[in-house]
């Protein structure tokens, strides 16, 4: 699947920047990274949306300081995550570059509880996003949603605040979304 505006197509690593029209309010003003691409269907995580909870509150005896970011609609009773840890983590799953997701969470236990894995290395979601065959073509097609290629950001040291004004503001087609509220109908 190709965006029609670029070359980039969708595949494990591929940005997917929410369009100022899209109206699913699980993905309002969201950017999703793909963690995997294939003709079933795909499955993304939220890099922007972060909960109010912590893993020390999730998990006790594991340090407080990680955040839990809102992965999706899907599986919300789950808790996933992308890393940088590689195969350190037996059955972690390769995405782009030096990005991982999963592994084995006994492992990835043990290092946290003693506080040996470095705070940019990590990151932590309750759910995840998912699209059947041919879900996410029909959204790309609606311009629901716009594509950046994979490796545009560090999705594990990336502030996540603004993060999605900036990537539309890259998009001189959307700059003028920018300053738009987050709901134009309540002025």
């Amino acid at each position: 699947m190709t965006d029609k505006d670029s070359d980039v197509q969708v595949g494990q690593g591929t940005l997917l920047v929410a369009s100022p029209f899209l109206r699913d309010g699980n993905f309002r003003r969201s950017v999703v990274l793909i963690a995997e691409h294939d003709a079933e269907g795909s499955l993304g995580f939220i890099l922007n949306q972060m909960t109010s909870l912590t893993l020390g509150q999730v998990l006790p005896g594991i340090a407080d300081h990680w955040p839990i970011y809102y992965g999706g609609p899907v599986g919300n009773d789950s808790l996933f995550y992308l890393h940088s840890l590689g195969p350190e983590l037996e059955g972690a799953r390769h995405i782009l570059g030096s990005l991982w997701w999963g592994g084995a969470f006994n492992q990835l236990r043990a290092l946290l509880e003693k506080d040996q894995v470095p705070r940019h290395a990590l990151k932590f979601f309750a759910g995840y996003s998912g699209w059947g065959q041919g879900q996410l073509a029909s959204e790309l097609e609606e311009e629901s949603w716009i594509l950046k290629p994979g490796g545009t950001l560090n999705v594990l040291e990336s502030e996540t605040d603004h993060l999605w004004r900036r990537l539309i503001l890259s998009e001189p087609a959307y700059a003028l979304w920018f300053n738009m509220p987050d709901a134009p109908y309540l002025n």
